[in-house]
């Protein structure tokens, strides 16, 4: 006889919904002691919810889109210009400039156990991180709405996927992933600055080599080529602020490449506790024997009456009530049997049994 499916309806009297109550507990309490325990119970995902609950679910086109917006073009793009503005004032600023004068007295104290390049180094490195950091809100900001952007992208490229869910599977920014991948970005700019700060078998070091000297004779080919740049901006230093710009360049597409990899990383790793405090504020009826994953929506279970069992949101809480009163009275096999059925918060389920088909 194959299993079907047995929804649960309104009662149409309490005493009646009563009365079902206790006939299903009572097939339940047989069925449990003629099957095998409750504690070998095992989860398995019915068909067509493979990718929400097992294997994870293909990225859709709409996400990466939303992600090369906001990190290689909108937050790569606003931390260079804020670095190389706020590096300039810090190292030609005008005199007086509270910039300029941050710069001065951090040079001045490193200077003496750097070097006049290290120190130089050491303080556009320094600044241009924390300088950098005045994105992180307006990246937060831009991850909370990640969901809604990315479908509407979709929307627009006709990429919509079958399964919406596949946007609620996105690693949950919060501000310790942003602000903790920020950080965590800072262990692999500065080892990057020291080990190209070195000479490395040349005359100067790898960073004056790479961006220093090259952007320097951008800045001179600038004010040859170009002299309304100058009469345009003439106190403009255009050899310091292009040597500036190229160092920036690079070390700025590092932090953003950092924050990008690291955050997801932190909100991915997060990701379970947050699930587990949020499971546990409505949590299933206690049932130690039946893993976690059995009680998620969509599953079905194989249990000890050999029942498949699946929620259904749609029915009526009185249903669900009566139910769960009559589990808590009936013996504790049966009880463990029907706990998968349960969960706080829950307004309904559907049973497929043929033993509880008979019983109703």
């Amino acid at each position: 006889m194959s299993a079907s499916a047995y929804s649960l309806s309104p009662p149409a009297s309490p005493i009646y919904t009563a009365a079902q109550a206790v006939v299903l507990a009572n097939a339940l309490a047989w069925s449990a002691k003629s099957r095998q325990s409750a504690d070998n119970v095992q989860a398995q995902p019915l068909p067509h919810t493979t990718d929400a609950y097992g294997a994870k679910p293909k990225r859709t086109s709409g996400m990466w889109l939303f992600d090369t917006l906001l990190y290689p073009i909108l937050t790569n793009a606003a931390v260079f210009a804020i670095s190389v503005f706020a590096t300039y004032q810090t190292t030609h600023g005008k005199p007086g400039n509270w910039l300029r004068q941050r710069g001065d007295f951090c040079r001045g104290l490193l200077e003496k156990s750097l070097g006049k390049g290290g120190a130089e180094m050491a303080v556009m490195i320094t600044f241009s991180f924390l300088d950098g950091c005045l994105m992180a809100p307006v990246v937060k900001m831009f991850e909370d709405r990640r969901g809604p952007i990315s479908r509407w992208l979709d929307r627009q490229m006709g990429t919509t996927p079958a399964d919406p869910s596949v946007y609620d599977r996105e690693p949950k920014q919060t501000w310790a992933s942003v602000l903790g991948g920020r950080a965590a970005t800072s262990m692999v700019v500065v080892p990057t600055a020291v080990a190209l700060h070195q000479k490395w078998g040349g005359k100067t070091s790898l960073n004056e080599r790479l961006f220093s000297i090259p952007g320097f004779k951008m800045g001179q080919w600038l004010e040859a080529k170009v002299p309304q740049l100058q009469r345009t901006f003439p106190r403009l230093y255009l050899p310091g602020l292009c040597k500036i710009g190229v160092f920036e360049a690079f070390y700025t597409s590092v932090c953003t490449a950092g924050l990008y990899l690291t955050s997801r990383l932190f909100a991915s790793l997060a990701e379970p506790t947050r699930q587990s405090t949020n499971a546990s504020a409505s949590s299933p009826i206690a049932n130690p024997g039946i893993p976690t994953n059995a009680y998620l929506p969509g599953n079905a279970l194989t249990n000890p009456f050999g029942a498949a069992v699946r929620w259904n949101p749609s029915l009526p809480a009185t249903a669900f009530q009566a139910l769960a009163r009559a589990s808590e009275s009936a013996t504790p096999r049966a009880n463990q049997a029907f706990a998968p059925v349960m969960t706080r918060g829950s307004n309904a389920f559907v049973l497929q049994t043929p033993s509880v088909a008979a019983a109703w």
